[in-house]
């Protein structure tokens, strides 16, 4: 998973079959939801998708 900062306040998240875009507001909240997900059902890709938002700074954990 790659998440990448765009202009005018969005962010990319992607994986090797699909992408999505939100605004920068969402990012904190679909941490949240991944870091669920994944504890909820141990699917990697929750945990990776997390992390990649993680990994543009801003948060805990």
């Amino acid at each position: 998973m790659k998440a990448e900062r765009l202009e005018r306040g969005r962010v990319r998240l992607s994986g090797k079959v699909w992408a999505d875009e939100f605004g920068e507001d969402r990012r904190l909240p679909w941490i949240a939801f991944y870091d669920k997900m994944h504890a909820d059902y141990g699917f990697p890709g929750y945990k990776a998708a997390a992390d990649a938002l993680r990994s543009l700074g801003d948060c805990e954990k």
